[in-house]
This record gives C-alpha cells, structure tokens and sequence, in this order.
C-alpha cells in the first residue's frame, strides 16, 4: 500500500517527482505490485490518483482532512483499513514514496520477520552515523555545552546501541493499526538497512543525491560484472 498526498511544502509535487527516469510514484507502485496482485494508493490528489492507475494501481479516495501537513500517518492507515476492511489476520505492507532506494530483498525481509516474530509491527532501521550518547550535546543559554543525556559514553565502544527509524517498509495488520494512537505504540521489531538505502526524500537536495547514490551504485555492479 503507498500513502501519498498531493501537498508536500519541503518538495513540491514530490510523489511524482522523477528520480534517473522513474517517478517517485512508479517506484513504490511496482514494489507492490511485486509483492502482491493488487497495489492500493491512498491518496487526496486527482493527479496522483491518475497516474497511479496507469501504474496498474488501484485508489482509495483519501478525506482532504487526512492530508494536510499536520495530519498523522496513522489515521490515513487507520481510513485504508476500514475502508478495505483490513482485520487482525490480513497483513498490512506501506511502501512510502519517500524512500526510492529501498531494495524488494528488505520488503520480503520485513514481511518473513512479521511472520515469524510476536512484532505488532516491522519497520526499517539503520545505524545513525553520529551517536547521541557519545558525541551529542546541547548549548546551554549562558552558552556553555552540556550533555545531551545524564549518561554519556567516553568510547564508541561502550556507547548504546542507537538506530534512526527508515520509511523503507511498515509491515503491521489491521487490528493493531485500528487501536493504536501512534506506528510505535506496540512491539517494534526492526530489519537493518543500510545508511544509503535508508535515505529519505524531503528536499529538492535528498532527490538530487538519491539519484547521484543510485546512478554510481548502478556503475559500480555493472562495472564488477564486465
């Protein structure tokens, strides 16, 4: 299932911006269909409803309330259910637009951890380049650095293990999404991605790396293949 509305202030038009001849859209799009027969596309916009069923998706009409910048995620996922009658035994997949580099290997590792685990729900994670308990700190308002936490570390080694949440793949069921406020507010179980496939399109400069990310990661296989 992709989520997407019309309005994004940080990247105009984004769900259809094109990324080395692909739209963001189309990306999302195929990974559903390739993990399932039919795609759904939630969204509130006419144009991206259009395209989505070139893509061979099929539309569920978001409420414009459920499209502004300060709507929830969660209450689009909560509309999607009811509206397909998702229950607790029907697994439900998001592949978000805004994470193009994601691989179909992650999907089906989300999905085979859901089934296998007691997760309410099965996100992507990735290690955070800087951790905040070894080198994160706050300045103070007499302009003095303090801590970010009562406990920092000295070493990497003895740092806690802290991951950043991906929007490559959500993967939960109906029931769990019906009762809860918030993705999070169950048991979370995560699969690894790496920092380069985690990487969220918000700004015109994310999509201009993504695609720099995706064209040098495509040379580098076909040049090891030759």
């Amino acid at each position: 299932m992709v989520f997407c509305r019309g309005g994004s202030k940080g990247l105009p038009g984004k769900n259809l911006r094109v990324l080395n001849g692909r739209s963001l859209l189309e990306r999302s799009v195929s990974h559903g269909l390739n993990l399932a027969s039919v795609c759904f596309v939630s969204t509130d916009s006419e144009e991206i409803a259009k395209q989505a069923e070139l893509l061979g998706a099929s539309v569920i009409e978001r409420p414009g309330e459920l499209a502004t910048d300060n709507s929830p995620e969660i209450l689009s996922w909560k509309h999607a259910c009811r509206t397909l009658s998702i229950g607790p035994d029907d697994v439900f997949v998001s592949l978000p637009t805004t994470a193009p580099l994601r691989s179909f290997d992650s999907i089906e590792l989300a999905c085979e951890l859901y089934r296998d685990s007691k997760a309410d729900i099965v996100c992507a994670a990735y290690e955070l380049e800087r951790n905040p308990f070894l080198n994160m700190y706050e300045l103070s308002g007499n302009g003095v650095l303090k801590p970010l936490f009562d406990v920092m570390s000295v070493r990497r080694q003895d740092s806690k293990k802290v991951l950043g949440i991906s929007t490559v793949v959500y993967v939960s069921n109906g029931d769990y999404i019906l009762r809860s406020e918030t993705p999070f507010s169950g048991t979370v179980m995560p699969i690894i991605v790496s920092r380069l496939e985690a990487i969220d399109i918000d700004t015109e400069e994310d999509l201009i790396l993504a695609g720099a990310i995706e064209l040098s990661t495509s040379s580098s296989i076909s040049s090891h293949e030759m």
